[in-house]
């Protein structure tokens, strides 16, 4: 293998760490997010309780504010549950990605591997 190519299987390596590291911060983010899309159900299911004491014309408006609320929550949860689900798969492609180098430099013979140091 030439020096040129070991420097693009670095980069690559390189690139590999950051989306492997970007897809580490967003799992535990997209976890948070569907936390807090529960959380939000909870608390509008609450507040439901206390619609029934309102009058009759408040309580259609705050019937439809609770509604608006629970499908925003919802879509909350979805979301998260999307983003999850894109960053397991960059993780994925991360470690196959690094394999695969990994698996070219074991491959080929000592006489073509160079010695780079910086």
């Amino acid at each position: 293998m030439s020096a040129s190519s070991n420097k693009e299987g670095r980069k690559l390596d390189i690139i590999g760490h950051h989306h492997y590291s970007l897809a580490s911060f967003t799992l535990p983010a997209s976890n948070y997010l569907c936390a807090m899309g529960a959380y939000q159900c909870h608390l509008w299911n609450k507040v439901l309780l206390f619609l029934s004491n309102l009058p009759e014309d408040q309580k259609s408006k705050a019937l439809a504010y609770h509604h608006e609320a629970m499908a925003l929550a919802k879509q909350e949860r979805i979301m998260a549950h999307h983003v999850a689900d894109a960053s397991s798969k960059k993780v994925c492609i991360a470690i196959h990605s690094h394999a695969k180098i990994f698996m070219a430099s074991i491959n080929q013979p000592l006489s073509q591997m160079t010695l780079e140091t910086e």
